[in-house]
């Protein structure tokens, strides 16, 4: 596909990079799922929801993985100082913990704003998302602090193939409750055929069409386009901060995106508990899994410690040091 004019910049001649995604099998589509906003260390998390999508996630192996960014809370560093260095290695270690039965999935890991909080305190020397790629042993696209990844996702069976250019970021808005205003400011800078943005805790899809010209079989055609919008939800119910200021509530879950080989079309899945039936059965007398069980089925493992009572005793004031952290 071409779109004309174009001039190409400076800064943006490194080369775009490709993820070959496999199609599922018996389905003309691949899948790539966008999980972000855990938010590990709140208190909040909800492993059990968060563990029902790496079930999934393993069951399917040609699923990818795009990380949107505030894994961990973090929550410390403005309030207890030099405390931070033991609770911020806790939320680290309970990370590496829940990423590593997929993390052979992963193609993309960017950093949000949570993440960003790390790296001003160690004053830009330490960046969070590499430590947990190098513990986890993984080398994906990580832009870094602030910024966001463009990568196209490749797909092809026998002769057919299509290339979907992607643009995911974290971000850092407040358009809780328009979210398509965030969105087509990120349309007005960049033409891609998905447009994924984490940070509201909500699930959303949109789209915009445009005209452009398009060369195909050395003639130019007047061809109509189409880009998706999504923010990609969260693991967490709503903060503190969230309530006070009268948030939106979330909605715990993660969009699944599939990407087609024989046609140009992309379809997002916003409610994976209705296609999919992930996260619908958590009562076990509803033949659900019991957490223990899903730590058992997704190889995360057990924690080595009680994370929400370190954040408890932290918030007391209560001088807690680390143990068995190795």
């Amino acid at each position: 596909m071409e779109i004309f004019p174009g001039i190409t910049l400076d800064a943006m001649e490194t080369e775009i990079p490709i993820i070959e995604l496999k199609p599922k099998k018996g389905c003309p589509y691949g899948e790539v799922i966008f999980m972000g906003d855990f938010h590990v260390g709140s208190g909040h998390f909800s492993e059990r929801q968060y563990l029902e999508y790496v079930k999934w996630i393993k069951e399917n192996p040609t699923v990818k993985v795009v990380l949107m960014g505030d894994y961990v809370e973090m929550g410390s560093l403005s309030r207890y100082g030099a405390s931070e260095k033991q609770l911020a290695s806790i939320q680290l270690m309970e990370i590496v913990r829940l990423l590593k039965p997929i993390k052979n999935r992963i193609i993309v890991f960017l950093e949000g704003n949570h993440e960003e909080r790390f790296w001003r305190a160690t004053k830009g020397t330490e960046s969070l998302t590499e430590i947990v790629a190098a513990k986890l042993g993984i080398s994906p696209l990580m832009p870094g602090p602030e910024r966001g990844q463009l990568f196209v996702i490749r797909i092809k069976y026998k002769n057919l193939v299509q290339n979907y250019p992607v643009y995911a970021i974290h971000g850092s808005t407040s358009a809780v409750i328009r979210k398509e205003t965030q969105l087509k400011k990120i349309f007005e800078n960049l033409r891609a055929s998905l447009i994924a943005h984490a940070h509201i805790h909500q699930i959303f899809k949109d789209h915009k069409t445009f005209y452009a010209v398009r060369k195909l079989n050395d003639k130019f055609y007047l061809t109509c386009h189409e880009q998706h919008w999504l923010t990609t939800g969260c693991f967490v119910k709503n903060l503190g901060y969230a309530e006070k200021k009268s948030l939106p509530i979330t909605k715990i879950g993660a969009p699944i995106v599939r990407f087609y080989y024989d046609k140009e079309g992309i379809e997002i899945i916003d409610d994976p508990r209705i296609t999919y039936n992930i996260g619908i059965k958590t009562d076990t007398k509803a033949g659900g899994l019991s957490l223990q069980e899903l730590r058992r089925i997704t190889g995360v493992g057990e924690p080595k410690y009680d994370l929400d009572k370190v954040v408890r005793e932290f918030g007391r004031g209560f001088k807690w040091k680390e143990r068995n952290l190795s």
